[in-house]
């Protein structure tokens, strides 16, 4: 009796030490202590001691977030086999994957995590980058990169920015061997550092003289990283990690904020770093690039109301030397994902990190030109050996605009990160020769049977972004069939193409709907035969705040009633409402003529009459706002005093809607699009009568 009693002590003990041991490893990991956790997840499986089914999952995350991507793939592959698999675990298998180029393998996993979680599109928009990733292949560039081993270490090296007469980059090289360490890389906080060229006219790749530690008064204690200059060096902007201002999850787990702060540099030297006004202990403000004067500063945060995981800002500098409220560079740029890195070119082309546009795997280095603060077109990955599956990014060019530096913790470098450098050759694709052969005459052939008329015919739909005609993945099309009057929910690829089955001498309509753009919709007949030639269908982008002019809507002079000439346009705004889930202002504008009081009170009144005319119209109150801005706005030169014809100053008299708010729009059961997935079908009752109205 008293064996039996010492062995179950025993065995308790055992699985009580089991149990303390996963609760030590897993308090490691929530804390980014991976080469703390990694031991004991290890010992764990090894003894197959209990949390066995929780430690092999968790010991190939470690392996993961510390990029030992070998190694995370064996563990993956081992914890998709275990009993009650978590469904992101397919997906970090598929990203390990990606990132290892077995892109075929990726895909499966991506879909295994898409069917369990159908709500996250990240799955299926993974699985068809890596079914197209032949597509990457097609440039007009050829870029040849090397090693900037002179400076890399067996540390981490990222960032690089033009300075002076070479570069500053940041780095963990360990500078103080007392110094502190950071747990989650074993190395030294992160720095800057600069290095020197050993020749400012290099041919091809750069030489560097040795590193040497730079701004030594930024230093408090943590992370400084990823500056940014203006041109003539007279300021500087950078990300640092702060210590004290952490926030918490509900594991009582810290997160550091990062935040982003800037000195000036008075006759020589770097005065005591200032925070940027938009720093936040709620969520990171990183990654600054200034323009070439100064008067644009590019971000990337995790404020509310982005695209994604992460998003890129531009704030505007006024004419008081503060910065405006802060612009999203909008779906041109931001995905579900996260977009870091930016780095403003020449004023028009920015280059940045992202790992949700098309692209090998982990985060690429993406190419977007510049239309306005607010719009951006073209955006693309650039081709490899540049971008690679690993992380790319941080990418900078010279003067020349053909050679460059950027970072990546692919294989082969010498630490985590390393810099590289790069030259690039661009070639106009060739004309095609035509060759023309004569062909003989042919023998007559009998006449073919008629085939019999086909069940079914294919028809790709388009989608693309009204202004750059950019195709857009992931829209949402709802078809319908006129005869039948089914709806059939598709949804665009990554090059935003959608193929659907149609039936022969068939009408149909089809609406495509995105969140961040406005709607489009269309009608055309298929015939006996084959399908028609059907337009793209055109989805304006916009952001919050952004203004549109309602063109032909004037008033008379000193009147707010809306005249006839104006009603078609305003039918448009209505017809906007309608259709799209969004709130506007409706801001009306005066000329000169008249004191300045007198013109703000009528313009509010013209506002007032436009509005009413609108809600009259089917419009609830609460999706549109008046506001009546008076002169302060003129469009020319007319202001007070100056003489101006009528046509001048009518132009002056104008109205323009901004896009204030997005609203939730139900569509059936659904309060999102996210609630319709491709293949669906719904009869046409099921949505409500209006929407698909205008699609003429």
């Amino acid at each position: 009796m008293k064996r039996r009693l010492f062995l179950v002590i025993i065995m308790v003990a055992l699985v009580m030490q089991g149990i303390g041991q996963i609760s030590k490893a897993n308090k490691h990991f929530l804390l980014y202590e991976f080469s703390l956790a990694i031991p004991i997840y290890e010992k764990i499986i090894e003894k197959e001691k209990p949390g066995y089914q929780e430690a092999v999952p968790k010991l190939a995350d470690c392996y993961r977030l510390t990029n030992d991507f070998d190694q995370a793939e064996l563990w993956y592959s081992r914890a998709v086999k275990l009993d009650d698999v978590d469904p992101v675990t397919y997906f970090y298998y598929g990203q390990v994957l990606r990132t290892n180029e077995k892109y075929d393998l990726a895909a499966s996993q991506f879909y295994k995590y898409s069917n369990l979680n159908p709500g996250d599109p990240r799955g299926k928009v993974y699985a068809e980058y890596c079914e197209n990733i032949d597509q990457l292949a097609i440039s007009d560039e050829t870029f040849s990169i090397k090693n900037m081993a002179k400076i890399n270490s067996e540390f981490t090296e990222f960032s690089p920015i033009y300075y002076d007469k070479g570069i500053v980059f940041s780095s963990n090289k360990i500078i103080d061997e007392g110094g502190k360490r950071d747990s989650w890389a074993g190395a030294a906080y992160i720095h800057f550092f600069y290095s020197a060229f050993l020749s400012k006219n290099y041919r091809e790749f750069p030489g560097f003289r040795d590193p040497e530690y730079v701004f030594p008064q930024l230093d408090k204690g943590y992370h400084e990283a990823t500056c940014t200059f203006d041109d003539d060096f007279s300021v500087m902007y950078f990300t640092r990690t702060s210590r004290e201002r952490v926030k918490k999850d509900d594991s009582n787990i810290r997160t550091n904020i990062l935040k982003i702060f800037y000195c000036n540099r008075v006759d020589g030297e770097w005065s005591s770093p200032e925070p940027f006004y938009l720093n936040n202990d709620e969520y990171s403000v990183s990654h600054p690039s200034l323009n070439s004067d100064g008067t644009r500063l590019y971000f990337s945060s995790d404020m509310p109301g982005g695209f994604g995981e992460t998003d890129l800002y531009v704030c505007k500098k006024e004419d008081d030397g503060s910065w405006s409220a802060p612009i999203n560079l909008g779906p041109g740029v931001n995905t579900f994902g996260k977009e870091q890195f930016p780095v403003i070119h020449n004023d028009t082309v920015l280059y940045f990190a992202s790992d949700g546009h098309f692209g090998y795997g982990g985060f690429d280095i993406v190419e977007v030109k510049r239309v306005s603060d607010a719009k951006w077109i073209n955006a693309r990955a650039l081709p490899a050996p540049l971008n690679s599956s690993y992380d790319d990014f941080g990418l900078i060019y010279d003067e020349s605009n053909e050679k460059g530096l950027f970072s990546s913790n692919r294989k082969g470098g010498r630490g985590s990160d390393d810099i590289y450098a790069f030259t690039v050759q661009r070639v106009d694709p060739e004309p095609e020769e035509i060759v023309v052969v004569q062909e003989p005459e042919p023998e007559p052939e009998p006449e073919p049977e008629p085939e019999p008329e086909p069940i079914s015919i294919d028809i790709a739909l388009k989608v693309k972004e009204k202004e750059s005609l950019e195709p857009i993945p992931q829209a949402t099309l709802f078809l319908i069939n006129e005869n039948t009057e089914t709806v059939t929910i598709l949804e665009t690829n990554p090059f935003g193409i959608s193929v659907s089955k149609v039936d022969p001498s068939t009408s149909y309509r089809v609406k495509a709907m995105k969140d961040g753009y406005l709607v489009d919709c269309m009608s055309f007949e298929v015939g006996p035969e084959k399908a028609p030639q059907v337009r793209d269908l055109l989805l304006p982008s916009f952001t919050l705040n952004e203004v549109f002019e309602v063109k032909n809507i004037y008033y008379d002079f000193d009147k707010a009633f809306i005249r006839q000439d104006a009603e078609a346009e305003l039918i448009e705004v209505v017809n906007l409402l309608k259709d799209n889930p969004i709130t506007i202002e409706l801001g009306s504008h005066t000329d000169s003529r008249g004191n300045d009081a007198y013109n703000e009170a009528l313009s509010q009144r013209r506002a007032d009459s436009a509005v009413a005319w609108i809600v009259k119209r089917g419009i609830s109150p609460d999706r549109i706002t008046a506001r009546g801005y008076g002169e302060y706005q003129l469009t020319n030169r007319c202001s007070n005093g100056v003489n101006c014809s009528d046509e001048e100053h009518q132009a002056n008299r104008r109205t323009e809607i901004k896009i204030t708010g997005v609203v939730k729009q139900k569509i059936g059961q659904y309060d999102s699009l996210k609630g319709f997935k491709e293949g669906q079908t719904y009869p046409l009752s099921y949505f409500p009568d209006e929407f698909f109205d205008h699609c003429n």
